[in-house]
């Protein structure tokens, strides 16, 4: 029986939440991580160690993955209050204006995020990890490399290698 990437990560998804459930966890963990279905690419790598074979590595955490975690906080800054004001004129002139002030910050930590902003994070970054991966793919799509070190290079394709 085959199934799409998108039901495994559903299923992984689910088994992840039973799994809280068995261990009396009333709260999933706070974690983003292990909760999306793709990791962003971090860099090329070289699969063997004779022969010049490469391919994208997301088994780390890296710059990618930081600025990603900082957007999923910061989508959850909240919006402005907002208020009618006047514009600032001589006191005979002025006009009906709508002003703002701050109403907060975005959360410093995930642990500070609720079940649903986490979520509704998760969700967003389900969706803007595959967009960065495929440009990084794009812009990545061969490496140079030097049979002797030599200073004469040649280009490698990179591969997708299919993880197992």
């Amino acid at each position: 029986m085959e199934i799409s990437e998108r039901e495994y990560y559903e299923l992984k998804e689910q088994i992840r939440q039973l799994q809280c459930k068995v261990e009396g966890i009333s709260t999933p963990p706070k974690d983003l991580h292990s909760r999306v279905e793709e990791h962003p690419i971090v860099y090329v790598r070289n699969v063997e160690e004779d022969v010049p074979v490469f391919d994208y590595s997301s088994r780390v955490i890296g710059d990618a993955w930081t600025l990603f975690v900082r957007l999923a906080k910061i989508i959850h800054k909240p919006s402005d209050k907002f208020y009618m004001g006047t514009t600032y004129g001589n006191g005979r002139c002025d006009k009906p204006y709508i002003r703002s002030y701050r109403t907060g910050e975005a959360p410093r930590k995930i642990t500070e995020m609720s079940e649903e902003q986490i979520q509704i994070s998760v969700d967003m970054l389900n969706e803007l990890i595959p967009i960065y991966n495929k440009y990084f793919r794009r812009t990545h799509q061969t490496v140079l490399y030097s049979d002797e070190n030599n200073g004469i290079y040649r280009a490698i394709n990179v591969f997708q290698m299919e993880e197992g």
